[in-house]
């Protein structure tokens, strides 16, 4: 009886071998064997008619992890990595030359050779053979460990500060290894490691950010200025009109959009309350667009030909308010459980961004009003965790930091009286904006690898897509202006002609601003496009009035996640 219940099991377990055998093998082996599906001959094709699901799944995954380790090896060899196929470190981009030995994981701790570890960073390290310890200064800390010890000592002036390695360094042969993680963060450094590429990049962020920012004195000045000019309350008077003509048959249909109304700001509780009336007048563009419409899109367009927005936001408690009669028509159309009457008060998670000087406030008192801060101050996941995008960081930071110096750089202002002119070409704005919009980092990795230096997806934005070329008439003027010893105003101006797909079209573009207020200005005149504009002014005067957190406590308030719980209801300032 045992006998036939061994040979049972050993059945089963030949059985269940089997089963698994062509997908391990498959994993594998098959797609060395077949290669890429895109170069299949007939007959391939052929044979795979009769592969199970399993199979195809292995070879999927066999392709992705074959693709993928293609991938890796084309940005190792694009980046120099000096060792390939083991650890690579970098201190500010340079890589590290460890000549007798190599970085090594050891017990999941990343560890190098101390001594030309210690010297990439900065440092002056001295071993000690007969007490066994390692000594190395920087910028006035004295670092100290010791092979027969699992603590480092930092010495600044006379404090002493003992730290609990990770791994204690240790001697393997005549090289004394230590943890790197360790060693660089006491000195002041930021480390990421990259599984996936088996390389450490270190920097020190805070010396980035001030190294940029040297270059940007003025710009920043004028960010903290105007910043702190704005601190307090304002009511502010805003009016914005978008006007749009069609040259049809009349040469004449037009439409014009108008919002006009009050806002008021608290920058230092980061509250904001606003008041606009809203109209739209179709003039000869409404024949056009009516009888395109449902019976619904017409009672929108109706409401929207006049209709009154309130809007009340606080950062602090997450929510902004806003009631509108406007919102009662789209929950009608929406569904008609969600029911919003023309004074209902509908609810968002998340906040309104406020004016920009109630913004510029609040970092300014949170010490992120830089744009050395602007660059350095996300956290460069992609060196950790991302399989598809990897660069040199520091030589990107300092390349993105290149493009904004060329238009708000202190080598961009000549100074004359109490104002600071730069002119800038179109194409390098188009390629400041691109950096804004973050198309260089959203979309180039996904199709190549990503060299930072390059800037590769901010030349195909601004070249090929909206094809601007580096031009005298296309010149933009930027302006800061000084007033009571304060860099507070701002203005630029630029005009030009433009050929999209076809489309010639020429453009302007105003904006000033200052303490009192803002106004802008943008036009689009095209043979076949049309005219657009947008006229906007914002008139700023302090105040004492109090700034409402929410709406008052008599009226109804309609939450949609009540209603909706798996709709994610965050405002998200990038999707709107």
């Amino acid at each position: 009886m045992n006998g036939r219940k061994t040979i049972s099991l050993l059945s089963l377990m030949l059985l269940l071998a089997f089963a698994l055998l062509p997908a391990q093998v498959f994993a594998t082996n098959y797609y060395e064997e077949w290669g890429d599906y895109e170069d299949w001959t007939d007959e391939q094709w052929d044979l795979s008619e009769d592969w199970t699901d399993a199979e195809w799944d292995a070879y999927d995954a066999s392709y992705d992890a074959a693709w993928e380790a293609q991938w890796i090896d084309d940005t190792k060899q694009e980046l120099s990595f000096p060792d390939p196929d083991g650890i690579n470190i970098t201190v500010y981009d340079a890589f590290v030359d460890f000549a007798d030995a190599a970085p090594v994981l050891k017990d999941g701790v990343l560890a190098a050779p101390a001594l030309p570890m210690l010297t990439a960073l900065g440092a002056a390290p001295v071993f000690d053979p007969s007490a066994g310890t390692v000594t190395a200064v920087l910028d006035g800390v004295t670092l100290t460990f010791s092979l027969a010890d699992s603590q480092l000592a930092l010495k600044q002036g006379t404090r002493i500060r003992y730290l609990e390695l990770p791994l204690t360094p240790y001697m393997d042969g005549s090289v004394v290894f230590a943890p790197v993680r360790a060693l660089a963060e006491a000195l002041g450094y930021d480390v990421f490691y990259s599984k996936t590429y088996r390389m450490a990049q270190i920097f020190n962020t805070s010396k980035m950010e001030t190294e940029i920012n040297s270059r940007f004195t003025l710009f920043n000045r004028l960010l903290d200025d105007s910043a702190q000019m704005q601190e307090g309350t304002w009511r502010s008077e805003d009016e914005i009109v978008a006007e749009l003509t069609l040259y049809g048959d009349k040469n004449d249909d037009s439409a014009r959009l108008t919002a006009k109304g009050t806002t008021l700001a608290q920058t230092e509780s980061r509250r904001l309350n606003l008041n606009w009336h809203v109209s739209l007048d179709l003039a000869d563009l409404e024949d056009l667009i009516t009888p395109a419409l449902d019976e619904d899109e017409l009672a929108l367009l109706k409401q929207l030909k006049s209709m009154d927005v309130e809007v009340i936001s606080d950062e602090e408690e997450g929510i902004f308010y806003a009631k509108s009669p406007f919102f009662s028509l789209l929950a009608d159309d929406y569904d008609d459980s969600l029911r919003v009457s023309k004074d209902d008060w509908l609810a968002f998670e998340g906040v309104v961004p406020l004016l920009p000087a109630a913004t510029l406030s609040g970092l300014r008192s949170s010490g992120e009003l830089s744009v050395g801060h602007w660059l350095t101050g996300d956290y460069p996941w992609w060196l950790e965790d991302s399989d598809y995008r990897y660069g040199l960081y520091y030589a990107e930071t300092m390349a993105q930091a290149d493009v904004y110096a060329a238009a708000f750089g202190d080598e961009a202002f000549r100074k004359s009286g109490n104002s600071y002119t730069a002119r800038v070409s179109t194409a390098k704005l188009a390629e400041i904006g691109a950096l804004i919009m973050g198309t260089d980092n959203m979309f180039a990795y996904a199709y190549e690898p990503y060299y930072a230096i390059d800037l590769p997806q901010t030349d195909l934005l601004y070249e090929e897509i909206f094809a601007i070329e580096e031009d005298e008439d296309t010149d933009c003027v930027i302006t800061l202006s000084e007033r009571n010893g304060m860099l507070t105003e701002f203005s630029a101006a630029a005009a030009g002609s433009m050929d999209q797909i076809g489309l010639p079209f020429t453009y302007k573009i105003a904006f000033q601003g200052g303490q009192t207020g803002i106004s802008y200005s943008f036009e689009i005149v095209g043979r076949y496009i049309g005219k657009m504009s947008l006229n906007g002014k914002s008139v700023s005067t302090k105040t004492y009035e109090a700034v409402q957190a929410r709406p008052p406590e008599d009226a109804n308030i309609v939450y949609p996640w009540d209603y909706y719980p798996d709709i994610n209801y965050e405002y998200d300032e990038y999707a709107f």
